[in-house]
């Protein structure tokens, strides 16, 4: 289920380890939030702790360039 108002996505509940979670993306450096990465933390429903935060890289939309300029979506496996 996501948490939204009529204009951003603040959340969704989800599952952590069999834990029902919030899931909410962080705007912040100090989490470890950079250009092309993404930070979601996890916090447990009913105490509201922090059950873990994992990092990706920030997935590029259809049609547009990498911030690197080379515009792959994919990665390139060389021989």
């Amino acid at each position: 289920m996501e948490l939204r108002c009529d204009s951003r996505l603040h959340g969704r509940l989800s599952e952590v380890d069999g834990r029902p979670a919030v899931e909410v993306m962080c705007r912040s450096a100090f989490c470890g939030r950079t250009e092309g990465r993404v930070v979601l933390h996890y916090f447990d429903v009913t105490t509201g702790d922090l059950i873990t935060t994992k990092r990706y890289k920030q997935p590029i939309p259809r049609g547009e360039e990498s911030p690197d300029g080379l515009g792959s979506r994919t990665a390139v496996r060389h021989a």
